[in-house]
């Protein structure tokens, strides 16, 4: 499909890349005003696509901390900027503009030419396919410029690079074109530099890295371009230190003729020395939604007495249980957390032989509704939140058990058993004392009062605290008998509740 697509409508056109270069000027500081020849060198960042001097370029910083730096190149795959100053080889920061030199310096090589002192290099660039640090260093007598290779960890030239006791590759110069200014290596591995006399002249060259000839490729048309490199996607720039009225700029080079065209105008710097160029970081993705502000909701289960009956809930926060005394596997109290905000229903399931008393929450807004007939709360949950809702159960007496009476009994209140039927003395009419609970289990035997049943009995005296396995509930005092024996003295409601 891809080979249809290309022979109906010709090649794809290439994705377009974003990319930043970064330039060395021998003069920097004050946006192109006020330089000063003995002012550090300046490292600034430079749209190569913006032809506006007012917005192309941008400072790092107000100076390397160096003097003579001519040549840069990205290492490839690492992003780090690599420089030479004089003889020294670093890495410029791309947030700073700060020089750090490597640990040795680049030193001197033995070749055809004797002993050079690498201490000039104005020529600097990667091979993208292997990571050779190529370097060329001019040399000041009427010999040609020679080539090297450098250690980009410690910073010193690799002995023998071009064979056993040769140092350097001397670079055989054309007529009028005797020294290199830069280098660039094309991903197809061809070494490219910018050949000139004395800063004129300029010529686009290849060198060839085994046998250090030369091969025009044509001339600049322009002066002066002493920094030169492939930018990703192939595209070959080359930047001018000073030319006349044209001044420092940015060009854009023909691999196939040489020619400069395209200048775009610099004016953070002066005497351009150095370019190289990298795919600029895409922008980093938006941070992600801050999460929604969110709360909890607490249910906790009490019961009088204590008890290791297990209670059940429903509702908006599905099923579950709790156990009020905490002796099973199941808790006594459960906190869902992480809740959005909105309205939540929580409704215990009837337990027989208890008796849902209250229902208590913790609301900051109070905005939670409780009904205890229903035994539901319904929870009104706010941004960041927390409710906690206590429900509160209280057993009821169960005829046939023998729960231990008060331990200072009740005043005013007799009980007998006498012929299978109960008396029940209080100084009290019995009708104003008893009403049968209708619900209560019945007993086996009919007494006084009739057929066995609960019987509920008001208006006694509160009577003094009683003992622990007491059950004492809120005030008043109820008794609930079967006619022949009492078996349960609770403290109720201080009045009497209908049944």
């Amino acid at each position: 499909m891809l080979t249809l697509a290309i022979a109906l409508f010709g090649a794809l056109p290439a994705v377009a890349q974003e990319i930043s270069c970064y330039a060395v000027a021998d003069e920097g500081g004050d946006d192109g005003e006020g330089h000063d020849q003995f002012a550090e060198d300046l490292l600034t960042r430079i749209d190569p696509d913006d032809d506006d001097p007012a917005t192309n370029e941008t400072s790092i910083g107000t100076g390397t901390g160096t003097f003579s730096v001519e040549a840069a190149a990205f290492q490839p795959g690492s992003g780090v900027l690599f420089a030479v100053d004089g003889g020294r080889l670093g890495t410029l920061n791309l947030q700073t503009g700060i020089f750090s030199a490597r640990p040795s310096s680049i030193g001197s090589g033995s070749g055809a030419d004797g002993t050079i002192d690498f201490d000039d290099v104005d020529g600097l660039t990667f091979d993208p396919d292997t990571g050779t640090l190529y370097g060329s260093q001019r040399v000041r007598t009427e010999d040609p410029d020679v080539l090297l290779v450098i250690d980009p960890d410690t910073g010193a030239h690799v002995p023998d690079a071009f064979g056993a006791g040769d140092d350097y590759l001397p670079i055989t110069p054309l007529p009028d074109e005797t020294k290199i200014d830069d280098l660039a290596i094309d991903a197809d591995g061809t070494l490219y530099a910018i050949a000139n006399q004395g800063g004129h002249g300029d010529h686009l060259v290849t060198i060839d890295r085994e046998t250090g000839a030369l091969t025009d490729v044509g001339p600049t048309g322009h002066d002066d371009i002493e920094g030169l490199t492939f930018a990703p996607g192939g595209r070959l720039l080359g930047i001018n230190g000073k030319e006349g009225e044209i001044g420092e700029s940015l060009w854009d080079i023909d691999t196939g003729s040489g020619a400069a065209s395209n200048p775009r105008a610099l004016d953070n710097g002066a005497d351009y020395e150095a370019i190289a160029c990298i795919a600029a970081a895409p922008p980093p993705p938006p941070p992600p939604p801050p999460p929604p502000e969110v709360g909890s909701i607490t249910i906790v289960k009490d019961a009088v007495p204590d008890s290791g009956v297990v209670f059940a809930f429903t509702g908006d926060l599905g099923k579950w249980a709790l156990d009020e005394d905490g002796g099973s596997s199941v808790p006594s109290s459960r906190t869902f957390a992480n809740l959005e905000p909105g309205t939540y229903e929580v409704k215990e399931t009837t337990v027989e032989g208890w008796e849902l008393t209250k229902i208590a929450c913790t609301d900051p807004d109070d905005g939670t509704d409780v009904d205890v007939g229903e035994a539901t709360a319904t929870i009104d949950l706010d941004a960041g939140e927390d409710v906690v809702c206590t429900f509160t159960n209280s057993r009821l007496a169960v005829l046939g058990q023998k729960p231990p009476l008060p331990a200072t009994g009740v005043p005013g209140l007799g009980i007998l058993s006498l012929f299978g039927g109960g008396l029940i003395t209080a100084g009290f009419g019995m009708r104003s004392m008893a009403e049968r609970i209708p619900n209560a289990p019945r007993g086996s035997r009919p007494g006084l009062l009739g057929a066995a049943a609960a019987y509920r009995v008001t208006g006694m005296p509160t009577p003094a605290a009683g003992r622990a396995g007491d059950r004492w509930l809120v005030g008043g005092v109820t008794a609930i008998w079967d006619v022949a024996r009492v078996v349960a003295l609770e403290r109720g409601p201080p009045r009497l509740r209908s049944p």
